[in-house]
């Protein structure tokens, strides 16, 4: 027996029942004891071990009748503590009744079951620290794995699955209105916040704002979900009772609407038909460009640079007209006539600055093409008129409109007692001056070089080039263009045919080849005989050849 206890690399002694004393140990067991075998030979094992544990191993191996797994701290013969972990059987040893003990050395794996033991303590006690509910759920089984202290004053329910110990249920919960934290967390492997109902000890159900946290392992698995949950039962009742209390306030604020629309109303009235009528005088386009938002706001001198289109419009032969009417008569005839133009000006983003007698000026801050659309548009809007005209007492008539693209300034002018809105450049005489070229040639609508360049796409238009002028003061020509989309179907089609020879003839004759561009304005007229353009180049050719 000696030589096999001998041989097994395994820490064993062999003591008397009796008294404990040590009969036999062999080389492993006193070198785990750091104890020569000589010396422990005659001890006592119980010498080795805490009074608590000697107790507690007799009362186990007088239950059992052996002891297994059997942890103790014992010391070294330097007195240095370690622990081990102990198996005893009894035995026959020498003719007598003896005890074998195996032990293992399990310091390092105390020390470091202790170390785990310790981050976990201080883990938990982080978590415990937490005003509100904090868990670590299984997102497979639902099964909580840790809380802390928060979770269990919140509910009597072991903490078993997650909503077992929330909402006392026996399934996961479901439903839209309070979607489940974990599901989503599922779903989406991102972290949510949700809003949840969770029951209290007393089964009373608590609104609360759910934070889930995705935990991945190392292969990007999803296998956890932190979850971190505030009650804002308390929030959620004062957000309702704001709510009722807006309610309220919102029916008072009516009857006091109510009752201040009513004291108000008369005054309001009278504000209203004085802004109306101030609108009539001063646009509002006009104070947006000034950047003001009301009447009020302008002072004397205000002003503001800017490149916009002038469209100027006058009444063809307006005073033979005028003559064979009465005063009110007229009146009634250029409101009849304004009151078409202005919604046409207005549909295309333009306002009317001032009417001039009988004539238009008007202005387009932000685009070219909308003010030579306005003006087509104009000429179709007077030939729908004149189809209800054409009679004594209601003669046809037609206008001519001019435009210019170029920068203005606009501002207030004028005194203390009066001032006025008005804008000042060559960019609004040259447009004046062009829009009276459409009597020398008798078109109805004249661009300038400048809005031409201006628009974004010039081929949409029925145009051709009528006139180079001078601008009075400067020495630079500037080039006129018709447009005559709103002639008649007839004359259009005309212009177009001819458009070709009228270019050719106006290029040579502003080359000063009077004798080569004559042919071409006489082809024209064959084709076209009621061009007047045709015929005044003509003409003009003529009296050249003539000098």
């Amino acid at each position: 027996m000696r030589a096999i206890v001998t041989a097994i690399p395994i820490p064993m002694a062999i003591s008397r029942l009796s008294d404990d004393t040590v009969l036999y140990a062999n080389d492993h067991y006193s070198n785990t004891f750091n104890i020569p075998a000589n010396q422990l030979i005659g001890n006592n094992l119980h010498n080795f071990c805490r009074p608590n544990d000697r107790q507690n191993f007799f009362k186990i191996l007088k239950k059992e009748g052996y002891v297994h797994n059997f942890e103790l701290q014992t010391k070294k013969l330097d007195g240095k503590p370690f622990w081990v972990i102990v198996y005893f059987h009894p035995m026959i040893f020498n003719s007598e009744q003896a005890i074998i003990c195996v032990a293992y050395d399990i310091t390092e794996r105390k020390r470091a079951l202790d170390q785990i033991q310790q981050q976990k303590d201080f883990l938990q006690n982080i978590i415990d620290s937490l005003d509100h509910p904090f868990y670590v759920i299984n997102t497979n089984n639902y099964q909580v794995e840790a809380s802390n202290f928060s979770t269990r004053t919140l509910s009597m329910q072991p903490l078993t699955t997650c909503y077992a110990h929330t909402r006392h249920r026996s399934q996961p919960c479901t439903g839209t209105e309070y979607p489940c934290p974990l599901e989503t967390v599922k779903k989406t492997k991102k972290p949510v916040i949700v809003e949840h109902l969770h029951s209290d000890k007393d089964g009373t159900l608590r609104t609360v704002e759910v934070r889930g946290f995705p935990i991945f392992d190392k292969k990007g698995h999803l296998t956890k979900m932190i979850e971190y949950s505030v009650d804002i039962t308390a929030r959620k009742l004062q957000e309702e009772q704001l709510r009722k209390q807006y309610k309220d306030i919102q029916v008072q604020n009516e009857q006091l609407d109510a009752f201040a629309r009513q004291l108000e109303e008369m005054q309001q009235q009278k504000l209203y038909q004085l802004n109306k009528a101030y609108e009539r005088f001063v646009p509002h386009e006009f104070l947006s460009l000034l950047d003001k938002q009301s009447i009020i706001e302008v002072q004397l001198g205000d002003q503001v640079e800017k490149e916009m289109t002038i469209l100027f419009a006058d009444i063809r032969g307006f005073t033979s007209i005028s003559e064979k009417m009465t005063p009110q008569e007229n009146f009634n005839f250029l409101n009849a006539y304004l009151s078409r133009m202005e919604p046409v000006i207005h549909e295309h983003h333009g306002f009317i600055d001032k009417y001039i007698g009988d004539a238009i000026m008007a202005i387009f801050p932000t685009s070219a093409n909308e003010a030579v659309q306005a003006a087509i548009g104009m000429l179709k809007q007077l030939a729908q008129y004149n189809l209800t005209r054409g009679r004594p007492g209601r003669p046809c008539f037609n206008i001519g409109i001019g435009i210019h693209t170029g920068y203005l300034m606009l501002g207030t002018v004028g005194g203390k007692k009066r001032m006025d809105g008005t804008v000042i450049s060559d960019t609004v005489n040259l447009a004046s001056r062009v829009e009276g070229l459409t009597k020398t040639y008798g078109t109805a609508l004249l661009i300038t070089e400048q809005t031409y360049l201006k628009l974004t796409d010039p081929l949409q238009y029925s145009i051709r080039v009528i006139d180079a002028v001078k601008v009075k003061g400067k020495s630079e020509t500037v080039t006129v263009y018709e447009i005559y989309d709103a002639d008649s179907p007839t004359v259009k089609a005309l212009k177009n045919k001819t458009r070709h020879d009228f270019e050719e003839g106006f290029v040579l004759y502003h080359w000063e080849e009077f004798n080569d561009a004559r042919p071409f304005f006489e082809r024209v007229l064959q084709v076209n005989k009621n061009d007047l353009a045709a015929q005044v180049y003509l003409k003009r050719c003529e009296e050249i050849r003539c000098l």
